[in-house]
């Protein structure tokens, strides 16, 4: 998904790097309580922690963990480190 310029004055796309976990779900197709269960019991990737209050999920982290069919966290870190 593409995010809009604030400025409403350019048509260039600005390709999202991160998500929010309501964000995430909806990308997988899943509650936000099942999202927030899955990330307590590290069924999904590392989140980014911009602040105490922001949490965010790389896009490509997403992407790649669906591609590998939804591994639990610590199996696509070794995963993903092996792809390194």
């Amino acid at each position: 998904e593409k995010g809009q310029p604030s400025s409403g004055q350019s048509s260039v796309q600005i390709p999202r790097l991160m998500v929010s976990a309501e964000d995430a779900c909806r990308t997988i197709g899943v509650s936000k309580a099942t999202w927030d269960r899955y990330a307590s019991a590290g069924k999904v990737p590392n989140p980014v922690r911009l602040s105490p209050g922001c949490v965010r999920w790389l896009v490509s982290d997403l992407d790649l963990w669906v591609e590998m069919m939804c591994p639990s966290r610590d199996e696509f870190e070794a995963r993903r480190s092996k792809r390194d």
